[in-house]
C-alpha cells in the first residue's frame, strides 16, 4: 500500500492524454483539457489514496453493498462482506483496528464515528512522512484558517485524536487540525451506481478538480475506483468541471452548503445568472432545457422546503410508518406554496419520498405518478445528460413494467441508456443490466404486435 501511495504521489503531476493542471481565474489551481473532447469519453481513472465505507451493510474493502456483512471481530466497528475482502483489507485496517477501539461514544456536537475515522486513518497512514507527503496531501488545499474559526469543532477533534492515539502519544495540533482540513475540502463521496453513497475517499488528482453548478464531467465509481467522464461536450483549455453537491437545491442553499463544507462562494455560470427575481428565473428555465444547461434557481421566492439543504427524512419499519410518512409528504406538498411553481426543488424531493413510500407498500401506479411529476425538475437542474436524469428515468420506465405499461416503459429506458452509456461506459454492470432488459422488452413487443 505505502509503494503504491508513493507512486501516486509522483503521478500526481501525470494527468494523461487529456488533462493539465494550471491556474484558474478565481479558483487556485484545477484541471483544464489539452484538447476538444466528446460526450461519454472516459478522461481519467484513478484509485484512491485511501478510503472508508458508509456503515454496516457496506464492505469497508470492494465498497458493495450487503446486508449480510460481518464485523471485524477485534475492533467491531468495521465490516466486510466476505473473509476475501477482510484479508485483502488487513494491510491497512489492521493500522486503525486498535485504535478505534479507543474511540467513546461521542456527546452530541462532537465528531460522528465515521468523520473522525478517516481523518484518523489519514493520520496513520501518514506517520512516516508526517507532513502527509506520502499520502499526496502535501499539496492540496486546506482553507486551514477559516477552518480552524470552528473552535468547537477542533476542541472536538483533539480530544477524539487524543483518545484514538493512546496515553503517550505527542499531538501537534496543527498537523492534525490540517489533516482534517485538508480532508474536509478534498475528499469525495463515493456512489454506487445508482448514486447512492457507499463511502467517503481521498485521490490526488480527482482531487484537484474544481466544482460547477453546471458541471461538464462526473466521477464514476466501480467500488473505490474512481472514472471522470465526458457529460457534454469540452473545448480544448476549458476547465474540467464536476458538482461538489447535489445541484437539485436553490441557488441560496446550494451557495451556504457550498460556503460551509467547502469554504468558497460559487460564481458557475448557473450561480451568477441567478437574478433574484422568481419570473426572470422561471424563464430561463426554457432557455436551460433548450441548451441542455442546468437550471438557474432564484431563493427569492422559494418555499421553506426548497430552503432545507437535506432530504426529506425516509425512515420507517413497517406498512404503519410507511403509510404514516406518506401521509406527511401528501400534507406538505398540499400546504407548502413555492414561487417555482412546477419547478420546485423542495417540493420534487417530497415528490421523491412520495415515490419511495409508495414503493414500499407496493403501490406502483401511485409511485409512478409521482416519480414521473419529477422528471422535469431533474432535467432542468442536472441538465438533461447527467446521470442522475438517467437513473431517475429508469426508475420510471421499471416503475412502468411494474403496471404492465411495457410501451411507455420502452421509452424512459431508451432515454436512459442514451445518458448511462456516456456518463458510465458501455461496459459498466448497471448499463450492460438494463440494455439486457431493454432488448428483451422490445423482443417482447414486437411478438406481440
Amino acid at each position: 500500500f505505502y509503494l503504491a501511495a508513493a507512486m501516486a504521489v509522483r503521478r500526481q503531476d501525470d494527468f494523461g492524454d487529456y488533462l493539465y493542471c494550471d491556474s484558474v481565474n478565481g479558483k487556485g489551481r484545477g484541471l483544464l483539457s489539452r484538447k476538444s473532447i466528446g460526450v461519454g469519453v472516459e478522461i481519467l481513472r484513478e484509485e484512491p489514496l485511501f478510503y472508508i465505507s458508509s456503515g454496516s451493510t457496506v464492505c469497508d474493502f470492494c465498497l458493495r453493498e450487503n446486508e449480510h456483512c460481518k464485523r471485524c471481530a477485534a475492533c467491531k466497528l468495521v465490516w466486510y462482506c466476505s473473509q476475501s475482502c477482510q484479508k485483502s483489507a488487513w494491510k491497512v485496517h489492521k493500522l486503525e483496528c486498535s485504535h478505534l477501539k479507543n474511540i467513546p461514544s461521542p456527546p452530541t456536537g462532537e465528531l460522528p464515528h465515521q468523520s473522525f475515522r478517516f481523518v484518523g486513518r489519514s493520520l496513520l497512514l501518514g506517520q512516516k512522512e508526517i507532513d502527509g507527503s506520502l499520502l499526496g496531501m502535501q499539496d492540496m488545499e486546506s482553507h486551514l484558517n477559516l477552518y480552524a474559526r470552528n473552535t468547537e469543532a477542533v476542541s472536538s477533534l483533539m480530544f477524539i485524536t487524543a483518545k484514538y492515539l493512546g496515553a503517550g502519544v505527542a499531538l501537534d495540533e496543527h498537523i492534525i487540525v490540517s489533516a482534517a482540513a485538508k480532508l474536509a475540502c478534498n475528499s469525495m463521496s463515493v456512489y454506487n451506481a445508482e448514486l447512492q453513497n457507499v463511502g467517503t475517499a481521498l485521490y490526488s488528482r480527482l482531487s484537484k478538480i474544481n466544482h460547477s453548478c453546471e458541471p461538464n464531467c462526473v466521477v464514476i465509481f466501480e467500488g473505490p475506483l474512481g472514472h471522470l467522464r465526458s457529460i457534454r461536450p469540452i473545448s480544448e483549455n476549458e476547465e474540467i468541471t464536476i458538482s461538489y453537491i447535489d445541484v437539485l437545491n436553490t441557488t441560496e442553499v446550494r451557495r451556504q452548503q457550498l460556503e460551509k463544507q467547502f469554504y468558497f462562494w460559487c460564481t458557475c455560470p448557473v450561480c451568477a445568472k441567478s437574478s433574484g427575481d422568481c419570473k426572470d428565473d422561471v424563464s430561463q428555465l426554457q432557455v436551460s432545457l433548450l441548451t441542455s444547461q442546468s437550471v438557474v434557481a432564484s431563493a427569492s421566492t422559494a418555499c421553506s422546503v426548497c430552503r432545507e439543504d437535506s432530504s426529506f427524512p425516509m425512515a420507517w419499519n413497517s406498512e404503519e410508518a410507511a403509510l404514516a410518512t406518506l401521509a406527511s409528504v401528501k400534507e406538505r406538498l398540499a400546504h407548502t406554496s413555492c414561487g417555482f411553481g412546477d419547478y420546485s426543488p423542495g417540493h420534487c424531493r417530497l415528490k421523491d419520498a412520495a415515490s419511495d413510500c409508495c414503493v414500499a407498500l407496493k403501490r406502483y401506479a401511485d409511485a409512478l405518478f409521482f416519480s414521473t411529476a419529477t422528471l422535469a425538475v431533474h432535467r432542468l437542474y442536472y441538465g438533461v445528460r447527467h446521470p442522475s436524469v438517467g437513473i431517475q428515468l429508469l426508475r420510471v420506465g421499471k416503475l412502468c413494467l411494474a403496471v404492465d405499461r411495457d410501451e411507455r416503459a420502452a421509452g424512459y429506458f431508451k432515454e436512459a441508456l442514451a445518458i448511462l452509456q456516456a456518463s458510465h461506459g458501455d461496459t459498466h454492470p448497471l448499463v450492460r443490466e438494463n440494455v439486457e432488459t431493454y432488448m428483451g422488452l422490445l423482443q417482447q413487443l414486437q411478438n406481440q404486435r
